[in-house]
């Protein structure tokens, strides 16, 4: 669906919907890359400011998706003719 660069985060659905563990996201490396791996368990029992850090850069990188997806179907409603 999407080509993504460096810095970016995967996963961060299921860690603020606990309740719905569902995997959403799949990604497939096409060069070789450096991952750093954080388990959901390990981040629910680190500090509150250190949760707190991570949730305000999840919800932005959301956040930031949410913009582009709407853009992009505005974009194709434009295209689409439709009244």
């Amino acid at each position: 669906l999407s080509t993504l660069g460096p810095g970016v985060t995967l996963g961060e659905m299921t860690y603020l919907r606990p309740d719905n563990r569902i995997r959403t996201a799949t990604a497939v490396a096409e060069t070789e890359v450096l991952v750093l791996k954080v388990r959901n368990p390990a981040l629910r029992e680190a500090s509150e400011d250190l949760q707190s850090r991570f949730d305000k850069a999840f919800i932005k990188v959301l956040v930031s998706r949410l913009a582009a997806t709407s853009k992009q179907l505005g974009a194709a409603d434009l295209g689409s003719g439709a009244d």
